[in-house]
């Protein structure tokens, strides 16, 4: 795979790591990690210990990733829990993996986005439910921003620094390491599924039904905060009631 990664960014340089960046961003079965270390491999092989061109490599990773992650949100934004009657989506999110990014934002908020990140198989599906229950947009830049400003510019430095030792080491470990991480994401997903039956949802086939169910309410600690008229009028309510 590296061989084909290097080839292709060799031909298209930076637009290349952006348009690769941008269809992992939303689904396709691309690493991210990969085309991020081998970008800066390249850029030290045609200029050197040169800062600029790495810098404007790691700004077109950055440029890549974010515009990936937001095209998922808004994606989710737009069709909104209607989501789930679109044959397209129902082909990348069974009712498991969205009861999950469910559970994950009930549970840690919008800062769960910070970890969806380093979420490779989830996290597509962790922005674009960002976007079905109106996290801000804001938040998705803070956490999901802050996270590639930490794994983009080092993975790139890696490959700047050390690429030929890192792909030498990929060349001969990397089938090895293919395969670990295949099966631990089996593992992953097979738990996923069986926790989700052991809940009692044993017809995962009733696909985007279960899925309305589960969108049917928003997580209640993280959408958009209520116009402040809003919430001073529940209050009087709240008064009132008491």
């Amino acid at each position: 795979m590296e061989s084909a990664f290097l080839e292709y960014l060799g031909t298209w340089s930076y637009a290349g790591l952006f348009l690769a960046l941008l269809a992992a961003g939303f689904g396709l079965p691309l690493p991210e990690d990969i085309p991020l270390v081998l970008s800066g491999y390249l850029v030290a092989e045609a200029h050197g210990d040169a800062i600029n061109p790495l810098i404007l490599m790691i700004l077109t990773g950055l440029a890549g990733v974010m515009a990936g992650d937001s095209s998922t949100y808004w994606l989710g934004r737009h069709f909104g829990p209607g989501i789930v009657e679109k044959r397209w989506f129902r082909r990348i999110a069974k009712p498991w993996l969205i009861e999950r990014a469910k559970e994950k934002y009930t549970k840690h908020g919008a800062k769960v986005l910070f970890a969806s990140r380093f979420m490779p198989g989830l996290r597509c599906i962790m922005f674009m439910m960002a976007g079905v229950f109106k996290i801000p947009y804001w938040k998705l830049l803070a956490y999901n921003g802050g996270a590639a400003l930490l794994s983009v510019p080092l993975l790139i430095y890696l490959g700047w620094k050390f690429g030929k030792a890192v792909i030498d080491s990929v060349r001969e470990f990397g089938h090895i390491v293919g395969g670990l991480v295949i099966v631990g994401f089996a593992i992953f997903i097979i738990y996923e599924v069986r926790k989700f039956r052991d809940k009692g949802h044993r017809t995962p086939e009733m696909g985007e039904h279960r899925s309305a169910e589960i969108l049917e309410s928003t997580p209640t600690n993280v959408g958009e905060r209520k116009p402040k008229a809003d919430r001073s009028r529940e209050a009087v309510s709240s008064g009132s009631d008491a």
